[in-house]
């Protein structure tokens, strides 16, 4: 579950301390208070000195303040016990906030870019869309799809795993693995394809194929940023997970492009040689404003234990209206966040369909691979749900 600094109590109320022009008043009052009823009872000869009268007075009025003391003091060690007790359950939010995952290696298939492993240098260079013009159903379109869309759908998912799998350091990666950590496999699909019990008997000899070694596998139609909360909030959920994105349609659709994805991530459990970046707590709005994008841009920047001025990037897949997005319509009014250089990845490869979130942070990682920079992952795929992530 995410993480919510902003449920914590508030601090405790604080007891001030006891006036001094007060109490002078209240010593002086009593001091007089005496002093006529001494006029009043006894007779010259009789009447007290003075002196007695001061003595008296302070030890009236020296009971009187322990006690309003004590009182004060009473009220201080509650609001300190609370104030303790409350820190000690924001360093533990802290820490369970700043767990993290790591990525440990990555594959990437799109139809329009012959080279993905430098895609972030290619989107930052790159002046207009990379989608391809072409003539469908009697208009023009800017798509980009895999040479096989005639194919049959399992052919086609055979040959996007063939694919990925048989990148050589994802494959590297995945049998480096000790045979005694757990990996899962998850295939994500999207909602529109629906896979028969014979064809996931058929993928599932595929794995057994490509992996060489013991796995569990689930399918999933859309993988969100809740599964990496789910995960760091218990890090023995999983040893390792091998995350399979394929966005595949049968028929080119304007503005966008199929995509297929391969993402091996481990939980920090333990560290790793080699790998390509730390992925933190993510970070989910459904109510978009100036005033809480400023704070949950402070929030996960905090879950990555750095800061603003560290962060050059911040790559966006922005909503396909743009004008409705929150994103560009506030960065540049944050003063900490005006210097970040928006990346809106959508502009220039086209929208992903479920794979956006994956297919940003597979883009973003590459960068912080190359600059050992922290990045920010913003993925805005309509105006009511947001999600940020920082990666390390």
């Amino acid at each position: 579950m995410p993480v919510d600094l902003r449920s914590l109590p508030d601090r405790a109320a604080r007891p001030a301390l006891p006036s001094i022009k007060r109490w002078g008043t209240f010593f002086v009052s009593i001091f007089l208070l005496l002093n006529l009823v001494n006029h009043l009872l006894y007779s010259d000869a009789d009447s007290k000195s003075t002196l007695y009268l001061f003595f008296l007075t302070l030890a009236v009025w020296g009971c009187f303040y322990a006690i309003r003391y004590f009182i004060y003091l009473l009220g201080k060690w509650r609001a300190d016990g609370w104030d303790n007790e409350r820190e000690r359950d924001r360093r533990n939010r802290i820490a369970l906030g700043q767990r993290k995952i790591t990525l440990l290696s990555q594959s990437l298939v799109l139809p329009h870019f012959i080279h993905c492993s430098d895609l972030s240098t290619q989107i930052l260079e790159a002046k207009k869309t990379r989608l391809l013009p072409s003539e469908y159903n009697d208009r023009s379109i800017y798509s980009a799809h895999f040479f096989d869309i005639h194919a049959p759908l399992l052919d086609r998912i055979i040959n996007r795993l063939n694919q990925l799998l048989n990148t050589s350091t994802l494959s590297a990666h995945i049998h480096q693995l000790s045979e005694q950590r757990e990996l899962t496999v998850i295939l994500s699909l999207g909602q529109n394809i629906q896979l028969s019990e014979t064809d996931k008997q058929h993928l599932h000899e595929q794995f057994v194929n490509y992996l060489a070694r013991p796995f569990k596998i689930h399918y999933q139609q859309n993988v969100d940023s809740l599964f990496i909360d789910s995960w760091l909030d218990n890090l023995r959920q999983y040893d390792t997970v091998l995350l399979i994105n394929l966005y595949l349609f049968d028929a080119p659709i304007n503005h966008q492009s199929e995509v297929a994805l391969a993402q091996l991530f481990s939980s920090s459990l333990e560290t790793h040689d080699t790998f390509t970046a730390y992925l933190h707590r993510p970070e989910v709005s459904t109510d978009m404003n100036e005033n809480s994008l400023n704070e949950k841009l402070e929030t996960a920047i905090l879950w990555a234990k750095t800061s603003p001025i560290k962060i050059k990037h911040l790559w966006l897949t922005a909503p396909h209206e743009k004008e409705r997005s929150h994103v560009i319509n506030n960065i540049p009014l944050l003063t900490h966040y005006s210097h970040f250089k928006l990346v809106d990845i959508n502009q220039v490869i086209g929208h992903a369909g479920h794979t956006t979130l994956w297919l940003n942070i597979f883009i973003c990682a590459t960068h912080c691979e190359k600059h050992r920079q922290p990045q920010l992952v913003i993925d805005e795929p309509d105006p009511s749900h947001t999600t940020l992530i920082a990666l390390s």
